[in-house]
């Protein structure tokens, strides 16, 4: 992941960074999310953010693993959302909510 780190961006979106990889010992994508207080220098592109998912997919399943990652990147309003959640609760509420608009 760090190699990749260096290679391609990861921070895709304002505020946001969603590093990712795929993985053999891996049977089920998964994504993991951080909220950071307080801007967190991203290196790979000298920026800051406030939220990082980690995604990580088995490596013979590309599509599902860039629909998360399209996902999670289409819409910053989502990201400002859920920036301002402040409970763990009001933030999986708003990325549930978020969730279930991007598929209607």
């Amino acid at each position: 992941m760090l190699s990749q780190e260096k290679n391609f961006l990861t921070r895709l979106i304002r505020d946001a960074a969603i590093p990712n990889a795929y993985s053999i010992d891996v049977y089920k994508s998964f994504c993991v999310f951080a909220i950071v207080p307080f801007k967190l220098r991203w290196k790979s592109e000298k920026a800051s953010v406030r939220l990082v998912f980690l995604v990580i997919s088995p490596k013979d399943d590309p599509a599902i693993h860039l629909n998360i990652l399209a996902g999670i990147a289409s819409e910053y309003s989502i990201v400002h959302k859920l920036l301002r959640s402040e409970t763990f609760q009001n933030f999986v509420e708003k990325l549930q909510k978020a969730r279930k608009l991007q598929s209607n």
